[in-house]
């Protein structure tokens, strides 16, 4: 009994030792992996993330203050930067007008972040807190020229209203409770975008399919007084507008031109309308608004699940619904 126990308890100290080894292995890994490791802007330190991201403005002093910010911008009041540098010198300069990059690095850690690119918010959650927080007027219609005509019966004023009150009643979002938003931009151009799908009969799928082709660039807004405490700034880099005034040209031009592809594509048999939606036609809880992209249906399989159980009731209301996927890859 006694050599039994003898080597049960060195069984058991070798075993420690090995444990002991690797953690110190592990621990020496992660130090070295921390000075340098950097992958899409998220940088680690001890089990935290901090992210470093970039604010374009035409001003050379920027610092950011929770109690001085517009709030009519596309997610109401905060510090709006993004993670690409590239993008943000396009934001910041004007016509004739150079700008700033400005570098920061933000303490993610505990801080709760709203992001709209997640499978269980909608477009239409993207599209309800840009009418909430930015002024839009109906009244307008296309010809097929592209002009913009005003709508003298105004109609187009009453139904708009009703679109955007039954939005907000379904789809708003309790953003003052978060620290961070995440979430595509919506300059003026873009803007027009979500205007011309909330006047139109549009598809909510080809609003999808606009914002994923378009190539928007995803936003960063600091909302809390948690999150402005907890930026740093890092550095400052000119932004010619001789350079990045024709790219922000391009890149806007481009994303109207999808836009009005998709727009004139042929609408399919399972497109929902807003219409629909708010005449109670279809469900706001309908899997097709939620659903992104196919690699994101097929990593989230509630989300199929959810939309194999309303095949029954698209099919009593006439629409066309394939036992398969390929629906989705169009998209």
């Amino acid at each position: 009994m006694a050599v039994k126990g003898y080597i049960s308890i060195t069984c058991l100290y070798n075993v420690a030792i090995r444990y002991l080894t690797l953690i110190q292995i592990f621990k020496q890994h992660i130090g070295n992996r921390q000075q340098t490791i950097m992958n899409d802007n998220i940088i680690l330190y001890h089990g935290s993330t901090s992210e470093t991201l970039y604010h374009g403005s035409t001003s050379k002093t920027v610092k950011p203050d929770f109690n001085f910010d517009n709030p009519n911008n596309d997610y109401g009041r905060g510090f709006y930067c993004t993670k690409d540098l590239n993008l943000a010198k396009e934001w910041a300069v004007k016509e004739n007008e150079d700008g700033y990059a400005y570098e920061y690095h933000l303490d993610m850690n505990g801080l709760k972040v709203l992001d709209l690119s997640e499978y269980k918010y909608s477009v239409l959650h993207w599209i309800t807190l840009l009418v909430t927080n930015r002024e839009l007027k109906g009244d307008v219609e296309e010809d097929s020229s592209g002009d913009v005509e005003e709508d003298s019966s105004g109609d187009g004023d009453k139904k708009l209203n009703q679109k955007i009150e039954w939005l907000k009643a379904n789809f708003s979002l309790p953003i003052d409770d978060y620290d961070i938003i995440k979430g595509y931009r919506a300059d003026d151009d873009y803007f027009s975008i979500a205007k011309e799908f909330l006047m139109k009969d549009m598809p909510v799928q080809a609003l999808m399919r606009a914002l994923k082709l378009g190539d928007w660039g995803e936003q960063i807004v600091l909302k809390s007084r948690e999150a402005f405490s907890r930026i740093q700034f890092i550095d400052c880099s000119e932004a010619p507008y001789g350079k990045y005034y024709p790219k922000r040209l391009c890149r806007n031009a481009e994303a109207l031109k999808k836009f009005k592809q998709i727009i004139l594509e042929k609408h399919q048999e399972d497109d929902v309308i807003l219409d629909d939606l708010v005449s109670g036609k279809v469900s706001k809880d309908d899997p097709r608004l939620y659903y992104k992209d196919d690699s994101q249906f097929m990593k989230n399989p509630q989300l199929k699940k959810n939309f194999w159980l309303k095949k029954d009731s698209w099919l009593k209301k006439g629409s066309r619904v394939k036992d398969d996927d390929s629906q989705f890859m169009a998209l």
